[in-house]
């Protein structure tokens, strides 16, 4: 698993762990029960008042403090749920340091990959263009020296056949040389990443 995985899954535990939907109900359901404690302590306290009873009104006394306390504290926590930090400044520091890491770790693998598919583009490029050139050779070689440009009407004094460009055979389909130009003009900016990479 990679680094960012990790980060990403330690990220999202502490976030459903502090935040998330068995928080949120845990929090609701106390200030539900703080609620029902202090309905309950002050009808207690109300009978223990009708009935005179001391002990029966400080104990309903001291549960609606109680309860009071619990309820302030729930409704405190929920309401700052999504506002208050989950973690400490120097673990938001370390799990920073830890992304920026992982992320130039990346892009060192990802720009040594390019590095690689630039020296391809260029020894592609290279091969290419030695095709052309060398087919192009050929072509002139076989219609100046065998067919002699045989389909030329024009004929010289000389006995020699005046040649146009209409009757010169060549490949003219520049298009992959002309893509890779670009291509291989974006690789030298790579070039320089290269140094960086083998350092």
């Amino acid at each position: 698993m990679d680094q960012i995985t990790k980060i990403e899954k330690k990220i999202n535990s502490i976030l459903d762990e502090k935040t998330g939907e068995a928080v949120r109900k845990d929090i609701a359901e106390k200030i539900r029960k703080a609620e029902t404690a202090i309905h309950t302590a002050e009808e207690d306290m109300k009978t223990a008042l009708r009935l005179g009873n001391q002990n029966a009104f400080t104990e309903a006394k001291a549960a609606l403090d109680n309860a009071v306390i619990v309820l302030e504290m729930n409704r405190s926590r929920e309401q700052t749920l999504d506002s208050d930090p989950l973690i400490t400044s120097s673990d938001y520091e370390e799990m920073v340091s830890q992304i920026m890491d992982a992320l130039t770790a990346t892009c060192q693998a990802e720009k040594a990959e390019v590095i690689a598919l630039c020296d391809q583009i260029r020894t592609i490029t290279a091969r290419n263009r030695e095709a052309l050139e060398r087919g192009n050779k050929l072509l002139h070689t076989l219609q100046a020296d065998v067919y002699r440009y045989a389909d030329c009407p024009v004929v010289q004094k000389t006995g020699r056949r005046l040649v146009t460009s209409t009757h010169e055979k060549r490949f003219k389909d520049y298009s992959l040389s002309s893509w890779t130009r670009y291509a291989i003009e974006d690789c030298v900016q790579y070039d320089a990443m290269a140094e960086g990479v083998k350092d």
